[in-house]
Order: C-alpha cells, then sequence, then structure tokens
C-alpha cells in the first residue's frame, strides 16, 4: 500500500495529510495530519526503541517478557520545521500497543502487567544551522494525548540527545513516550510542546513550538 501525501500551506501553519503506511490492524487505514504553531515557522530494548525497526501495523512483536502490536505506522514521515535557527524534523512514528507478560517487564516499562498499553515512539533529527551556540532540547519534548495523559520521553528508552549544539551540528535519535493509562486504538491525537531555543545568554530564539498531530 502506496502512502499518499497531501501539503496544505496556509499562513504561519505547516499542514500535513499522511496516510500511515503498512496494512491496519483494524478494518481501515488512519490518516495521519500534522499542524505547528511557532514563531518561525537506543537502549537495548528489542525492537522498542526505534519508530523505524522492521515491525509494521498489526504485525505481533515478540520480545523479553513482551509483545507488541503496531496501531500507526509511517516510517518515511519526513516532517520538517524550524524554530529560529533549528531546523528539526519528526522522521518516522509508530504507535503501538504494548503488553508487559512478566513481572520484571511490567516493573521496567512501569506498567500493569498484561494490561495492553499505549507506547510511542518518534525517530528525530535538530540542527543548528548557525555558527552561534545554541541549546535545543528537543529530546524533552512534553507530550499530550486526547487520552488526558501528559508525559515526558522515557530516559530508559529513549536515546540520549545532547541539547547544546556548538556551533552547525546535527544531532539524531530516537524518543520514547509510554502512556500507561492510554489503549493506542483509542489514540486520535497527540501535541509536543518543545521549548524554544536559546542563544548563550538564555535569550529565546522563538516562541514555544507546538506540534499537533491528529489520527483519523
Amino acid at each position: 500500500m502506496k502512502k499518499k501525501i497531501v501539503t496544505l500551506l496556509m499562513v504561519s501553519s505547516l499542514a500535513f495529510s499522511i496516510t500511515a503506511c503498512g496494512e491496519k490492524q483494524v478494518e481501515s487505514e488512519k490518516n495521519v495530519s500534522f499542524s505547528e504553531e511557532s514563531q518561525d515557522i537506543q537502549v537495548e530494548s528489542q525492537e522498542v526503541t526505534t519508530a523505524a525497526d522492521d515491525s509494521t501495523t498489526g504485525t505481533v512483536v515478540q520480545g523479553d517478557g513482551f509483545t507488541k502490536t503496531p496501531v500507526i505506522t509511517d516510517k518515511e514521515l519526513n516532517y520538517t520545521g524550524n524554530a529560529g535557527p533549528m531546523n528539526y524534523s519528526i522522521d518516522a512514528i509508530q504507535i503501538s500497543n504494548l503488553v508487559a507478560t512478566t513481572d520484571d517487564a511490567a516493573r521496567m516499562f512501569g506498567v500493569e502487567k498484561n494490561k495492553e498499553t499505549a507506547i510511542i515512539a518518534m525517530d528525530i533529527t535538530a540542527e543548528n544551522t548557525s555558527d552561534e551556540d545554541i541549546s535545543f532540547y528537543i529530546s524533552q519534548a512534553t507530550l499530550i494525548s486526547n487520552t488526558k495523559e501528559q508525559v515526558d520521553p522515557n530516559m530508559l528508552f529513549s536515546d540520549y540527545i545532547d541539547g547544546d549544539f556548538l556551533g552547525t551540528v546535527k544531532k539524531s535519535g530516537s524518543l520514547i513516550y509510554i502512556l500507561p493509562n492510554s489503549n493506542a486504538n483509542e489514540i486520535t491525537s497527540i501535541k509536543l510542546r518543545i521549548s524554544a531555543p536559546t542563544d548563550s545568554e538564555w535569550n529565546s530564539l522563538s516562541d514555544e513550538i507546538s506540534i499537533e498531530l491528529a489520527f483519523e
């Protein structure tokens, strides 16, 4: 199944309507739309720490003490944005149901044993386009879901991405969010809040970044 991409440009916002690739677990595929509001417009964990792994929507992945079933997968998202001198992109996203089948795995993930829990993986990239030293903590982006959960990236499973960009450098990694009180099938939208980049004197170089991802 080929991914359909429709791009819509409006004043100070960018909207993308992207069909999730791969076979969907339920009766039809979900459309993924993205909007941004801004001034300028792997730990080792058995295939759970990246959105661009080999798993596809509807395929059950067996791990050591857990199973993961992707519900939405887009491995070629390549959504881009900028904030001041910083360029950033969400390269891939996967939303899955995770079930911890052992006590150890339940403790590791911080979830209830044998209960379906939502886990969201995003592969991201950030690049400083200036020669100045910039602080940009994209790896600390807060996620808010329509299921009324507000979570930060799980530090155990997410890649460490240093927020200090000393000149023209580029960094990439995966962010993992675990939503212990949500089911992936119930997630229809999420929001990401990312603090504005700052210069060496802590002056903000843009407004706070707010990105909304809607699944239809």
